[in-house]
């Protein structure tokens, strides 16, 4: 019996504060418990705390966790909250981040992960033409781009054969402004078109 039985295993290492904010750390066999004033001690383990690691743990865009993972989403799949978003996880699409905004805001709309787009296969990725973003997911890709008025907008782009042409092909974002205009789940987005370059 005991915490060793958990799914943490046994502690690898002595508890260090010397986090952002104040906050402390421990590591286990199996992952590690954080803990800061404002969240709380939670446990982060697996493939999600990789992503976090990447995302340069607490003093990135995430933050803390504010809770620990949870897995009763479709297909088996888990998510963690944070701070600054939450990190998805599913066997089939491995861990990605999702953070508060248009693409968030777009992806909750169609259903998360149960919905038309499913699980993030990719983090959000920006620096694209006019203040543009992109994520790629289960189904299809998403796009944001920076309207005149500075409000962000997204829009869903699928390709007829997804998977041998996002991964066979670069693709260049945007082309061109908005071009139209359409409400999509009482939405009103900006549509980007892209290119799909043959190789």
């Amino acid at each position: 019996g005991g915490a060793d039985q958990g799914p943490l295993g046994y502690p690898t290492g002595d508890q260090a504060c010397y986090l952002e904010d104040g906050g402390c750390f421990q590591d286990f066999q199996e992952g590690a418990v954080y803990w800061s004033q404002a969240t709380g001690a939670q446990p982060v383990l697996g493939s999600i705390q990789k992503k976090w690691a990447s995302t340069t743990w607490e003093t990135g865009p995430l933050g803390y966790p504010t809770g620990a993972e949870w897995c009763g989403l479709s297909g088996k799949g888990c998510v963690q909250k944070f701070q600054g978003g939450s990190i998805y996880w599913s066997s089939g699409s491995g861990a990605h981040a999702m953070v508060p905004g248009a693409m968030w805001d777009l992806w909750r709309a169609r259903g998360a992960d149960e919905g038309s787009l499913g699980y993030p296969t990719g983090d959000q990725a920006c620096g694209l033409a006019d203040g543009g973003c992109s994520q790629s997911f289960a189904k299809g890709i998403v796009y944001t781009s920076k309207g005149g008025d500075e409000r962000w907008s997204a829009e869903l782009f699928k390709t007829a054969h997804q998977d041998e042409t996002v991964a066979k092909a670069d693709f260049v974002v945007p082309v061109s402004k908005s071009l139209t205009e359409q409400v999509v789940c009482d939405l009103k987005v900006e549509v980007v078109f892209a290119q799909f370059l043959e190789q």
